[in-house]
């Protein structure tokens, strides 16, 4: 509720001020219970008592209201550059209330961000990987396809080590062009499957040499970097896939081109490893991409652990008990997700069946600003099978006792096993 477009939450919170300075102006202003010249002894010492019975309890409180409050400041100054709730608490303050819609960058088309190659040097080497090579049933696969974020095209090729009479295999891609923004963005790799237990990925750095321009056809090793995985795997997730980042900051320093290696050298059943050629992505705040202005219009299903951290995005609305069918889904991290699904479930009469059964989830990539690596949560766009027709509702108000019933609600009971009646 507000008043005047002032939120009620306001002006409680500023009565709650006001009354705090009246309170501590009266205690200072309050007279001694006895004169100067008539105070007796022993009152004196119980007062005095009372006080340093009391202090430490004040400086107890005192402490744990300091502590928070300097854990709030030194995670706002740690992550600076990128998301704290201290420091969007302080932006609310200054009048923007989105919080973290601000600091999550998504990569609307994945495949608009991937490197491009470069043509005349040392050609791909495919030994035991072949384009496509994956496991079947990975669970964050794209619908119908075993691969991520419609990749799979010769345009977005996906190797994998799913070959037939092959337990192992080495992977290395063409040399792809260094573009300058890869020292302010990351270099993104899409994986699957298992990395380490013998399998590894890693990113191999070169700079062009032998010849000037379109004739240089040697490639001088700069640097190697290892790709390390995800550390938040579940047990239902390990296998699916994930995109691991390099951030180069001052390493690699003059390369200007860059390959993909893979080695996969793990004979046990589950130890197929898969990757997508590399990237770096093109991406839109949180905010900007549901919807125009500063508040976004697009309907979004907020899953609840993540709701209270995005004020600004718009629930999608329920009006006569017709449901906005919702373009996002909005969902926490990896540990958190299968809490917020089961509590939404269709089983449980939740409101995703709905969703599960007019939509189809579309993961997108997405990073927290400054951060990049942040395990913040996850976005997924969810597109209609078949677009809902507008439902025009008409109805009219009626005044009801409260003791009125419209008679007793109709329920069907199931077939009993015992004596195969029914009632």
């Amino acid at each position: 509720p507000s008043v005047r477009g002032f939120e009620s939450s306001t002006l409680l919170v500023l009565g709650a001020a006001v009354a705090l300075v009246v309170a501590v102006v009266e205690h200072l202003r309050l007279p001694s219970p006895y004169g100067r010249a008539e105070r007796p002894e022993r009152p004196e010492r119980r007062l005095r008592a009372l006080r340093l019975g009391s202090a430490p309890l004040a400086v107890i409180c005192g402490a744990i209201v300091l502590f928070e409050v300097l854990s709030l400041a030194k995670g706002m100054h740690k992550q600076r550059d990128s998301y704290s709730l201290g420091a969007a608490n302080v932006a609310a303050l200054a009048g923007n209330e989105c919080g973290l819609s601000d600091k999550v960058l998504v990569e609307p088309d994945p495949a608009a961000g991937l490197l491009p190659v470069r043509s005349g040097l040392e050609p791909a080497s495919l030994d035991g990987f072949e384009p496509g090579a994956v496991a079947n049933g990975v669970e964050n696969s794209d619908p119908g396809s075993r691969l991520p974020y419609g990749f799979g095209t010769g345009a977005a090729p996906v190797w994998g080590s799913v070959v037939e009479g092959r337990g192992t295999g080495e992977l290395r891609t063409s040399w792809y062009l260094l573009p300058d923004r890869a020292r302010t963005a990351p270099i993104v790799v899409t994986v699957g499957g298992l990395l380490g237990a013998g399998n590894e990925v890693r990113l191999e750095f070169g700079r062009r040499a032998g010849g000037v321009g379109d004739l240089a056809d040697r490639v001088e090793p700069v640097e190697a970097i290892d790709l390390a995985d995800v550390e938040d795997f579940t047990e239902d997730t390990k296998g699916d896939w994930r995109d691991l980042q390099v951030l180069l900051g001052g390493r690699a320093e003059g390369a200007d081109v860059v390959r993909l290696v893979a080695v996969d050298r793990n004979l046990t059943g589950d130890g197929w490893l898969a990757v997508a050629a590399p990237r770096i992505p093109e991406v839109t705040p949180l905010r900007q991409l549901v919807g125009p202005g500063e508040r976004p219009s697009d309907p979004v299903y907020l899953q609840w652990p993540v709701a209270f951290a995005h004020p600004c995005l718009r629930p999608f609305s329920v009006r006569s008990g017709v449901a906005e069918v919702p373009t996002y889904l909005v969902s926490p991290d990896r540990f958190s997700e299968g809490g917020a699904n089961g509590w939404a479930a269709p089983q449980v009469g939740g409101v995703q069946g709905p969703l599960d059964l007019l939509t189809v989830r579309h993961q997108l990539p997405a990073y927290l600003a400054g951060s990049w690596q942040g395990n913040w949560g996850k976005v997924y766009e969810l597109e209609e099978f078949r677009a809902a027709p507008m439902v025009t509702v008409s109805g009219s108000d009626r005044v009801r006792s409260g003791l009125w019933s419209p008679g007793p609600m109709l329920v069907e009971v199931p077939p009993s096993q015992d004596s195969g009646t029914t009632r």
